[in-house]
């Protein structure tokens, strides 16, 4: 490993580490200094809609194509197109993850029987409302079976947050700046323009949770390392393989990281974005369509570099 590759893979590390921290740090700050008249949401649709069309390109542009290059290097003599199978199917387990997710959620919201309490001064304690500017207590679990069930709530939303975080960042590994930079950052690119948000949106779910501010902190950290972690299992395992066998190793990570960015992309944040705001004007769903597209098209321009 020379310098110039030593020195990328520390800083891309750290570059990822920090921006996750960053973004977590933001409604934890605006929670504890009461500045209830934020409201992150006003610009969270905007920012997720240009995020969205960078990993949708960066999974079917940059991950995908190079995941087949990589197989046919390895199984020339299978005409059958497994990267496309791999990433289909890894698309659907995250698919599957975050359905259930959502109906733990649902279930969740109705043991609560939408009663209204000073828990529910708003609907959001980090974005605040004009009705209700001030944030609920900090912690307060009125029974073992709420605490458990909130925990739990935290507990299963990490883990779907944590697994996509990896393998996105194990496809990062597995590339090497060595062999492609442009690709590499592009795939950097990509992942950065989500960190921030996915690890600000799930402190802020934590909060509405009501999790302790020590396990949001721990889980904050934990999360903000997974990225890193498998970009470090993508450089571990390309360095101790060699022929045929990295070149299936590069396949298969390859085309599992196009399917994580075809989910968050797709799914997670394209699709979600303009189903929570359906009933907004022409403009606003312009806006949201038209940010995508400049996503989209911001990775087929880094494609044409490749």
């Amino acid at each position: 490993m020379d310098i110039f590759v030593a020195l990328w893979t520390i800083c891309t590390l750290f570059l990822i580490f920090g921006t996750g921290i960053c973004g977590g740090i933001v409604p934890i700050v605006l929670k504890y200094l009461k500045i209830g008249s934020v409201r992150l949401d006003v610009a969270f649709p905007y920012l997720n809609a240009l995020s969205g069309g960078i990993f949708i390109g960066g999974g079917f542009l940059h991950l995908l194509p190079d995941s087949q290059e990589s197989f046919e290097g390895a199984f020339d003599d299978i005409d059958y197109p497994v990267p496309t199978l791999i990433a289909v199917l890894t698309m659907g387990f995250m698919v599957t993850i975050e359905y259930m997710l959502s109906a733990h959620d649902h279930a969740h919201n109705h043991t609560h029987n939408h009663e209204p309490s000073s828990d529910d001064e708003s609907l959001n304690p980090i974005l605040g409302s004009p009705e209700s500017p001030e944030s609920p207590a900090p912690y307060d679990p009125h029974t073992i079976g709420d605490h458990l069930r909130r925990y739990a709530f935290a507990t299963f939303l990490f883990v779907a947050l944590t697994f996509h975080s990896f393998v996105a960042g194990l496809g990062m590994g597995v590339v090497g700046v060595e062999d492609n930079f442009v690709e590499a950052l592009a795939l950097l690119f990509a992942i950065l323009s989500h960190k921030g948000f996915a690890a600000m949106a799930l402190v802020m779910a934590f909060l509405n949770e009501r999790v302790h501010p020590v396990a949001v902190g721990v889980l904050l950290v934990l999360f903000c390392t997974v990225t890193p972690s498998g970009m470090i299992a993508g450089i571990i395992l390309k360095g101790l393989t060699e022929g045929v066998v990295r070149d299936a190793i590069e396949a298969v990570g390859l085309a599992m990281s196009a399917g994580t960015f075809m989910f968050v992309g797709v799914v997670e944040l394209f699709l979600d974005n303009l189903k929570q705001h359906s009933g907004a004007n022409v403009v606003v769903k312009a806006a949201l369509i038209g940010l995508s597209l400049l996503g989209f098209m911001i990775m087929a321009v880094l494609a044409l570099a490749v």
